[in-house]
């Protein structure tokens, strides 16, 4: 099963973590685009600079 990954569910670290996790065990495969990681990428930097950088580094990752 494929699963669309809003914002809204990659935006908080918690959710993100424990989605991304289920995931990983194989329970189904996370889809998300360039426009969904632009827009956590745009709000995280709301937050300061390491905020913006935690997600970026993320964000890397998970383009992986």
């Amino acid at each position: 099963m494929r699963v669309l990954l809003d914002t809204c569910v990659i935006y908080p670290t918690v959710m993100r973590e424990m989605i991304l996790g289920v995931a990983g065990a194989g329970a189904f495969v996370p889809l998300w685009s360039e426009r969904i990681i632009g827009e956590w990428l745009h709000a995280a930097a709301k937050l300061g600079p390491d905020a913006q950088a935690q997600a970026a580094g993320e964000a890397a990752l998970m383009a992986a």
